[in-house]
């Protein structure tokens, strides 16, 4: 057993003899350290030449895989004596310039080699598996043996370094919460090992060890005895081998961004909560910290039966920051991301923002996910109980923080750039200093962006809106907008906005909303007490009030344009309809009281949460206790009744009828096909473009809309045509605006897009089709076809018949030729061979109102030209006069 263990060791890195190079270096998880010719930070693996004389690497292979020796073979490449070459192990598989492998490297360890060009010997090879490795930091062949380097030097020789020690293969790193008092086994299987200790803690008492028993060579396990209900069993493995050398489990490398445990928390069976639950340990000293704005703690959290140790909280919000009841941000560990539904990708870090301020704890909750109904791509917000170190803690809100992942999750562009405000109107006297501006996503890159941006929409006269037409995504912005008048939230001001920044193909910019809990009723603008105003306010269509602190860009929008303007209004008219005129609301209070107002035997969350942190009286932001007597010291079902009785009611009122510009609802809409390019005079393809024309005497909501056949796309929440007006369909935005002729970029058009697909030379047929797929208008179009114009519906040499009805009958729209004609009971035709996917049907009416196709039959179809056939029918026998039409179909 010992020299089995010991013969592990000094084959963890191993070469033939006669192969001469080998790996020396790689890195598995390259965050920052070396970058490849694409601006990516790829793994990347070194390959070193010890030898005096040249080695031929060309044909040879390198791969992750024991059983698929020949992964990817290596192109011509001689190393002299004494040389390295960096190969990026990237996945992009590249043999010219810089060298890419078609793999990557798994960072929690497997195989790695480098085999001979008889795809068999393997030259050098880490044994099994490499142990695990992490965030810039490489692991090779040193001075010190087999090991971590203590600073990479990809092409270089190698720098000093940590032995690997003992190689963890699987852990015991989590468990089913286990009963109070119940013992823990836990387990470790470890390569070369002559010990493995276990070191465990309960809650935050003494850390205690014992010694790990071997069942087999490394098989190892140990017992840790059970403890109280709620209570945090953390443990850390460490293993040492015959050489002295240590390894730990988990490694903890990184003090400020790893995990120092694993853990579980014991079951507590009297905590019955319906919402979730997240239990937090911290260190009582370190929370006083936390709490006394000294220094950021560190703590642990479970969740969804997952726990995240040595995750960093510090303080949240400007004004929530001085609450008794505060606000947090929660840091998780890189690689350890934060899984906050089943189901759901994982995200990098969260806040935990109070709902002290809120007394019906349901206005953010309830505010983001009308947001998110209506199409907002906003954050995800959901209501917690939350427990800490085994006690209750509070009621809060658990919201995500704004970075990449969250651009991701809401289906925007994740390489794209996301301003957090915090004081900016967007007013050119904004800029200088920080902008006002809070970075959240592409932190590396300067302001420059946001500069053209400020400085565009503050142009005067025609070049403003010009710029606006260009550069602001509409509908997203108007979507944000009108939702954000629906529910009435009064502090988007110079601050609890974001500004986004799509760097893709449409290269817009939008408004986007965060902070919610000044919303369905409370304005601390218009109240006496400040935020701390118990009185509901209703009045006003919307809070952007003309101020020093309005949004220079949504007055603008809002008042200064008549297009804009009213697409505004018809999406107001919209949502009012979807959330504020029905029951949507009351559904959703009803849900939040259920989820934190029920009873289970005991006292409910909500009424644990009042208990706990009291309330605060009119203009008064001093805590009292719940049990003082004042009108405004209200439970949760108090002021959730008040949203309900009060604020609905009032609110509805105050839209339906102090709101002159609210329209209608949207009823009988008439949107159609206009123009179409299909082949762009500059002959890039990318310029071509498809119209909709509003025909409506109103403004019309195409949100949800689609368009599907040769071309696809649908439209975005908030868009909107207004009466009369053009809407422009285009494959890509930059290109569009890059125009020579018009329609192009600086013209005021509205324009949206990209679709898929292009507008086929050959002609094809595209369908218009409403939100619940009713088909709206349907447009066929020959392309470059001779005698068709491109629009089916006109007739173009006015004979009477649609350009498209000549085209499938094989007859040009260019001269006045009236094909069919009516004989007794027989009606003849043509019909174009060159029209496959069309087909002519023949109906018949009495009354030009009810429509047959019933009794029509075909007696005779003979071949007039190369292109045409004519066909002859009978109709059924009839005493009234009759009426003939042809109908084309799309054959499906």
């Amino acid at each position: 057993m010992i020299a089995g263990k010991y013969f592990f060791i000094w084959i963890l890195l191993s070469w033939s003899s006669l192969g001469g190079a080998i790996i020396s270096e790689f890195m598995a998880s390259n965050e920052e350290t070396l970058q490849d010719e694409d601006g990516d930070f790829p793994d990347w693996i070194e390959i070193w030449n010890p030898k005096q004389e040249a080695i031929d690497l060309t044909g040879w292979f390198l791969t992750d895989d024991h059983f698929h020796l020949k992964k990817w073979v290596i192109p011509s490449l001689t190393l002299e004596a004494n040389e390295r070459v960096v190969i990026f192990a990237s996945g992009k598989d590249r043999v010219v310039g810089s060298l890419h492998t078609n793999f990557k490297l798994a960072s929690d360890g497997e195989f790695l080699g480098l085999v001979a060009a008889d795809g068999i010997t393997v030259i050098s090879s880490f044994a099994e598996r490499y142990p695990e490795q992490f965030r810039d930091v490489s692991f090779g062949d040193g001075d010190f043996g087999v090991g971590y380097f203590d600073r990479p030097t990809p092409g270089k020789a190698n720098s000093s370094g940590t032995a690997a020690g003992p190689v963890f293969w699987k852990v015991t790193e989590g468990l089913v919460r286990p009963e109070p008092g119940s013992d823990l086994v836990i387990e470790a299987q470890v390569d070369a090992a002559e010990s493995v200790e276990l070191f465990y803690r309960v809650s935050f008492g003494d850390l205690e060890s014992v010694m790990m028993s071997s069942e087999s060579p490394s098989q190892f396990r140990a017992t840790i005895p059970g403890a109280a209900e709620g209570e945090l069993i953390r443990w850390y493995f460490q293993a040492t081998n015959f050489s002295g050398d240590r390894s730990r489990s988990p490694a903890f490398r990184e003090p400020e961004n790893s995990p120092e445990y694993f853990g579980v928390v014991v079951s507590d069976p009297s905590l019955e909560s319906n919402a979730p639950v997240i239990e937090w340990f911290i260190d009582p000293r370190d929370y006083d910290r936390l709490q006394s704005f000294i220094q950021p703690a560190r703590g642990g959290l479970y969740f969804l039966g997952e726990y995240y140790d040595n995750v960093a909280f510090t303080i949240h919000g400007q004004s929530t920051a001085f609450f008794d009841k505060k606000s947090y941000n929660i840091d998780f560990n890189t690689g350890y991301g934060f899984r906050w539904s089943e189901g759901e990708k994982r995200v990098k870090d969260i806040d935990l923002i109070t709902n002290w301020g809120d007394k019906s704890k349901s206005r953010q909750v309830l505010a983001y996910q009308m947001m998110r109904d209506a199409g907002v791509p906003t954050h995800f917000a959901i209501s917690v109980r939350v427990e800490q170190n085994g006690e209750f803690y509070s009621v809060a809100d658990l919201i995500e923080d704004a970075d990449e992942r969250y651009l991701k999750r809401a289906g925007l562009n994740p390489e794209g750039t996301l301003y957090k405000a915090y004081d900016s109107s967007l007013r050119r006297e904004d800029l200088g200093g920080d902008d006002g501006m809070v970075k959240k996503t592409s932190k590396e890159q300067t302001n420059e962006d946001l500069h053209r941006f400020i400085h565009g929409i503050n142009q005067e006269g025609a070049e403003r809106w010009n710029y606006i037409f260009d550069h602001v995504d509409l509908p997203m912005t108007i979507n944000t907008l009108a939702c954000l008048v629906v529910n009435m939230q009064t502090d988007m001001i110079r601050k609890n906005y974001y500004l986004y920044h799509d760097l893709g193909d449409r290269e817009c910019w939008a408004i986007l909303p965060w902070d919610m809990d000044l919303s369905f009723g409370r304005d601390y603008r218009a109240a006496t007490g400040g935020y701390f105003d118990n009185q509901l306010y209703f009045s006003g269509y919307t809070s952007f009030e003309e101020t020093g602190s309005d949004l220079i860009l949504v007055r603008f929008l809002l008042q200064e344009n008549a297009k804009t303007k009213e697409m505004f209004f018809r999406r107001l008219r919209t949502l009012s309809d979807q959330f504020l005129f029905s029951d949507y609301i009351e559904n959703q209070l009803d849900f939040q009281l259920g989820k934190l107002n029920t009873q289970f035997g005991g006292t409910s969350d909500a009424q644990l949460d009042f208990q706990k942190w009291g309330s605060w009286r009119q203009g008064s932001p001093v805590p009292v206790p719940w049990t003082f007597r004042d009108p405004a010291v209200e439970t949760m079902q108090d002021a959730v009744s008040r949203i309900r009785e009060q604020w609905l009611p009032a609110r509805r009122l105050e839209l339906l009828f102090n709101t002159p510009e609210l329209p209608s609802p949207q009823k009988r809409e008439t949107v159609v096909f206009g123009q179409l390019e299909i082949n762009p005079l500059s002959g890039n393809q990318e310029e071509e473009y498809l119209e909709l024309v509003n025909e409506s005497a109103v403004a019309v909501d195409i949100s949800q809309w689609s368009i599907e056949g040769g071309v696809r796309y649908q439209f975005a929440p908030g868009t909107v045509i207004p009466a009369g007006e053009v809407l422009i369909l285009s494959p890509n935005l930059k290109a569009f605006r890059s125009r020579t002729q018009s329609p192009t970029g600086g013209e005021q058009h509205f324009v949206v897009g990209p679709y898929e697909g292009k507008l086929s030379n050959e002609g094809e047929t595209i369908d218009l089709l409403n939100a619940q797929g009713e088909l709206k208008d349907s447009l066929t179009f020959s392309g470059q076809l001779q005698g068709f114009n491109g629009n089916g519906r006109v007739d173009q040499d006015g004979d009477g018949l649609s350009a498209l009805l000549e085209y499938v009958m094989g007859s040009s729209d260019l001269r006045k030729n009236a094909w069919p004609v009516l004989a007794g009971q027989s009606f003849t035709y043509p019909e174009s061979l060159n029209a496959p996917d069309l087909v002519l049907r023949v109906e018949y009416s009495e009354d030009l109102k009810t429509w047959n196709r019933e009794g029509v039959v075909e007696v005779q179809r003979w071949v007039l030209n190369e292109n045409q056939e004519m066909v002859r029918v009978t109709l059924p026998v009839s005493e009234r006069a009759q009426f003939v039409r042809l109908v084309v179909e799309r054959i499906q």
